[in-house]
């Protein structure tokens, strides 16, 4: 199954694709062989502070869902503008998970009080599964993007040398000058994320991936521009672009990535409606 998210025009949805040739039901929702169905998220409710909690979530307003992710049982949204991240769980009933929506800030320490600022994409753990340990991005309004981590397990987690309580959310890594990440990918001791998403033609559109192993989280891989290059962005005008050094490749809003099982890296470029392949450099 192939599931999205939608934030035009008043179409705040998360839709799911069943991609087989049976009937399935995703988040209490039944969906025919090969069709879509939202699954969060009401055209008539439009785009919308959240409302709806505890009730069906094809019945609730999602104000503007970016980053999803699920556990195998159950969804969760990055509901950006409304600076919290929403639960839906597998009877297709929705909640407020981390944060409270429509109060934006900064706050650390228990997850039950923790306070999102702009939340854009989330991922689980791969290095803990079955903990529901996840990683998300969020964003200060002075242009500091921030990677946090909320732990739901019972013992405490290091990740670049950060250390992060049982029940806790804490920033592991945060930069200055960069408006948002989007993008998060893990796999094995790589953590990457990706920036540029808005900060138009002379923004940093490069993907960075860093060692989670290490206390000072060094830099491994950077796939486009340097920060402070003069040229940023661009994308290929034929082939000039293939087989070619990762930082001296030229990426236009990267967002979305993911590994496969070999550990090859794959982003999608936005705006060269591209998906570029980074093969094992760790």
């Amino acid at each position: 199954h192939l599931l999205y998210s939608d934030a035009a025009s008043n179409n705040c949805f998360v839709r799911a694709f069943n991609r087989t040739n049976s009937l399935a039901t995703l988040f209490g929702v039944s969906i025919n062989p090969m069709k879509v169905s939202t699954v969060a998220g009401n055209f008539f409710a439009g785009c919308a502070t959240f409302s709806g909690s505890g009730g069906a979530a094809t019945n609730a307003s999602l104000r503007n869902p970016e980053g999803i992710a699920t556990d195998g049982t159950n969804l969760f949204i990055a509901d950006s503008i409304d600076d919290c991240i929403l639960k839906v769980d597998s009877g297709g009933l929705i909640s407020s998970y981390i944060g409270t929506c429509g109060v934006g800030g900064y706050a650390e320490g228990p997850i039950s009080s923790a306070v999102l600022n702009d939340p854009t994409s989330i991922l689980f753990d791969p290095a803990y599964p079955g903990t529901g340990n996840m990683f998300f991005t969020d964003q200060t309004n002075s242009g500091t993007a921030r990677i946090r981590y909320a732990n739901f397990s019972g013992s405490a987690v290091n990740i670049a040398g950060s250390n992060v309580n049982p029940n806790s959310v804490n920033t592991i890594f945060a930069e200055a000058g960069t408006p948002r990440f989007y993008g998060l990918a893990a796999f094995g001791n790589q953590l990457c994320y990706s920036s540029g998403h808005t900060n138009g033609v002379n923004g940093w559109h490069n993907v960075t991936c860093r060692d989670r192993s290490s206390g000072l989280a060094p830099v491994t891989l950077r796939v486009g521009s340097n920060q402070g290059d003069l040229m940023s962005s661009g994308g290929p005008l034929n082939f000039e672009q293939e087989g070619i050094d990762a930082l001296q490749s030229l990426l236009n809003k990267p967002g979305g990535m993911g590994f496969d099982s070999q550990g090859d890296l794959y982003i999608l470029e936005r705006n060269n409606s591209l998906i570029r392949k980074v093969k094992r450099w760790y």
